[in-house]
């Protein structure tokens, strides 16, 4: 009896060290975890992921949607369908039916409201006169203030405009050349506040009085010349800065094939992590994200573009220097639905890649300008990135990167991490998977220690069923 006792107390020794080294050298580490991860206070919109893109300055040249005259002599004709504009003062001899005003607007809704501009400039071709030459008459730019249609409107339906002059510039002294009136603070307006684009309105105020009054001709956007046929119709161009946006992701989460079904959309972290364990190659984690980049124009030409994420802790074993890999994501997903058997298919080439830091609480970003690009001149390829650790590791103890979310507790920032969740669970875990891998390998001294852990189990039947279980 005393020796069956005392083989029962080798067997439990045995069995108590067995377990203590497999939980220490599997997968995850208590004292590590609790060291590395302290509470950090964050400040909860500075640590989401965004993506910075700087927008080159560039000329965007605007043709009109609308461009006419209207003249007191007529007051009900309608001229929008003619192949001449005319600007004349209404005062002659002894009558004053002599005025011609130039009507003229143009869309900028393909520049979103509040980019900032550097200058905006009104064109006309001024290419002939009339009676008496107005070479030196000034004529003055008015903002219009209410809507028109340059087949609709005439003298006695023309629309209300602003009481201040926006530009005025002088009549040259000869024909065939551009007059260009300086519109820069009436476009930000328009650009600004694009309910608020009527276009402007051109005259010459100035009182002649007397017989033959000077008329100014200007080709509207109806004239035909010889190719290009456009070469002397109106035009606005307008001037951008330098501008630097930022976007917040529309999407962004986590797939992960230990478990190929799981979705991870509505978590509060973010993970990245090479497939090949110890024994095993279920360990993949990787993180895709999108933007919504519609409110850039197509074609709108960018300087750089980085796609940026808060590093804020490790798992396992610790990540720095491993390279995580950046990839184009080709096919549509959405976070709430996604998982690692519905994941996006991807560009065979790498977009970029940067070594995870050698400490965390730390931003990480990559460079992304070409596939920006690639994104803003065809929108319907937009469908963001696949981040991946593909180093393979092939031990236990495999490296966790993790990352701030879009939905990351604004509240609290003194993170409680995945793995400090988990951890009960995944020392459980490390068990099973010790006690399975024990089983499977067919060794003669692995034999004999699975077969000691099934007496101790035996002898111990409250530990079985709690030990025998995968961790998920």
């Amino acid at each position: 009896m005393m020796e069956k006792n005392n083989v029962l107390k080798k067997m439990l020794v045995v069995g108590t060290l067995i377990f203590l080294i497999s939980t220490s050298c599997t997968q995850g580490k208590t004292d590590d975890l609790q060291k590395e991860l302290p509470n950090i206070p964050l400040a909860y919109e500075g640590y989401l992921p965004y993506l910075k893109v700087e927008l080159a300055d560039g000329t965007q040249s605007f043709t009109p949607t609308d461009d006419t005259y209207i003249a007191n002599l007529d007051p009900s004709e309608v001229n929008g369908d003619l192949t001449y504009l005319a600007t004349r003062n209404r005062y002659g001899g002894g009558s004053e039916v002599w005025e011609c005003d130039i009507l003229i607007k143009f869309d900028l809704s393909s520049i979103p409201p509040s980019t900032p501009i550097i200058s905006a400039s009104l064109n006309l071709y001024y290419y002939a006169w009339g009676d008496s030459n107005p070479a030196g008459r000034p004529l003055t730019a008015y903002k219009i203030t209410s809507d028109w249609h340059e087949l609709t409107v005439n003298y006695n339906t023309q629309p209300s405009k602003a009481s201040l002059i926006s530009d005025t510039q002088t009549v040259p002294g000869s024909v065939d050349v551009w007059i260009s009136w300086e519109l820069t603070e009436d476009v930000q307006q328009y650009i600004d506040d694009p309910a608020s684009n009527f276009g402007w309105e051109i005259m010459d105020e100035t009182y002649w009085g007397w017989y033959d009054v000077p008329v100014a001709y200007f080709y509207p956007k109806e004239y035909e010349s010889p190719p290009p046929s456009n070469e002397f119709i109106p035009y606005l161009e307008v001037v951008l800065a330098d501008e630097t946006r930022t976007f917040n992701p529309t999407d962004d989460t986590y797939i992960a094939n230990l478990d190929p079904s799981e979705v991870n959309g509505d978590l509060t972290y973010l993970a990245t992590r090479n497939r090949y364990g110890g024994g095993s190659d279920v360990w993949e984690c990787d993180i895709l994200i999108k933007f919504d980049l519609s409110s850039i124009p197509p074609s709108t030409p960018i300087i750089s573009a980085s796609l940026n994420l808060y590093y804020y802790a490790w798992g396992d074993s610790n990540p720095a220097g491993r390279p995580l890999t950046v990839y184009r994501i080709t096919s549509d997903w959405d976070e709430m639905t996604v998982n690692y058997n519905t994941r996006p298919s991807k560009s065979s080439n790498v977009s970029a890649t940067q070594k995870v830091p050698s400490a965390h609480g730390v931003g990480m970003s990559w460079e992304l300008t070409e596939d920006v690009q690639q994104y803003i001149d065809d929108p319907a390829s937009n469908f963001g990135w696949e981040i991946m650790d593909e180093t393979y590791w092939g031990w236990y103890d495999v490296p966790v990167a993790y990352f701030k979310p879009k939905t990351g507790d604004s509240k609290n920032n003194n993170f409680i991490t995945p793995l400090m969740k988990e951890h009960s669970q995944e020392t459980t875990g490390h068990f099973y998977r010790f006690y399975s891998n024990l089983k499977n390998t067919g060794d003669y001294r692995s034999s004999l220690i699975f077969t000691l852990i099934e007496r101790l189990l035996e002898r111990f039947p409250y530990f079985s069923p709690i030990l025998r279980q995968p961790f998920v």
